[in-house]
Parts: C-alpha cells; structure tokens; sequence
C-alpha cells in the first residue's frame, strides 16, 4: 500500500523533470539557433 503510493508520487515528479530538462533543452537551442544566425 505504502510503495504503491510512494510509486504514484513518484511518476509525476520524473515525467515533470523530464520535462522540464526537455523544455530547457529546446531553449538552449532556440537561442543557439538565434545566435548562429545573427553572426552568420
């Protein structure tokens, strides 16, 4: 009973992690992406 509440906590906090880190990533190259073109 414990684990499997501890297991439905857990999934939402990895998924919003993941998200988030991937939400950063398409930041981080949205920006590269503006820099390599305004000194191109």
């Amino acid at each position: 009973m414990v684990e499997n509440s501890y297991r439905v906590w857990l999934v939402p906090i990895l998924f919003l992690r993941i998200k988030s880190y991937y939400l950063y990533d398409l930041v981080i190259c949205f920006i590269a992406a503006l820099a390599r073109f305004r000194y191109l």
